[in-house]
């Protein structure tokens, strides 16, 4: 039989053994996660820059969120490009009904 080390044993050996792996582990999360905080900015800019309505938009989403509030559909996500610009973004209603789940930028279909 081998010899049986608790959690704790064998974390302080690897940390003895390899504190230059676990510094670039810690390296590594922290350049992940600053990263991954980063990719959640959105940047929208103003419809008329690139030659639309902002009322228009707003129409648009008046009526998309009449169709979730009527039932004909759980949610919905809507994203308008032109130029390359974000010019529109918006979430509304739920992804998942059951478990009162709300559709947020991060959801996928």
């Amino acid at each position: 039989m081998g010899i049986k080390l608790s959690y704790s044993q064998l974390i302080k050996k690897y940390m003895k053994n390899n504190t230059l792996t676990l510094k670039l582990l810690i390296l590594l999360f922290a350049i992940s996660t600053s990263l991954n905080a980063q990719e959640n900015i959105i940047n929208i800019s103003l419809p008329e820059t690139v030659g639309l309505s902002s009322d228009s938009l707003e129409q648009m989403n008046i009526y998309f969120h009449s169709l979730v509030d009527e039932h004909q559909l759980a949610g919905i996500q809507t994203a308008i490009m032109r130029h390359g610009k974000l010019i529109h973004f918006d979430n509304y209603g739920y992804s998942n009904i059951e478990e009162g789940k709300l559709i947020d930028e991060n959801s996928i279909f």
